[in-house]
This record gives structure tokens, sequence and C-alpha cells, in this order.
């Protein structure tokens, strides 16, 4: 069997329901397993040093009371 391609023409619903259709195809695709990936770069914009967690051998609680108190 060929797969096709077919065209829906949305022009003829509302507005409200063009939203639902495009929401229960997002629906289906991700259920589906052919979802379209979004880029994560581009979100991104720090330099990998950024996400790595840093290490430290002696940190010093701080009471939260403290945090308010004037200098």
């Amino acid at each position: 069997m060929k797969a096709t391609a077919q065209n829906l023409d949305l022009s003829l619903l509302p507005a409200a329901a063009r939203r639902e259709v495009a929401d229960f195809y997002q629906f289906v695709m991700l259920r589906y397993g052919r979802a379209v990936k979004r880029q994560a770069t581009a979100k991104n914009k720090l330099p990998a040093e950024f996400y790595k967690p840093i290490s430290v051998t002696q940190y010093q609680t701080v009471a939260r009371d403290d945090i308010y108190s004037e200098v």
C-alpha cells in the first residue's frame, strides 16, 4: 500500500474548531510516534559549562530568619 499525503481544507471551520483539530493532530502524532522534535539548541543559548554541576567541598547553612536580618 502506497502512502499518500492528504490535505484538509480547514478554512471552512471556525477558529476554535481549527485549534481543536490542530490539538488533536498533535495528540495523534505523539501517541503514534511521529511527533515533530523541537529544536532544543535554540532554547539553550548558554555555554555547555553553565549546565554542569558545581562541586563544593563545604557549605554554610543559613537560617531563614537570618536572611532577612539587617547587616
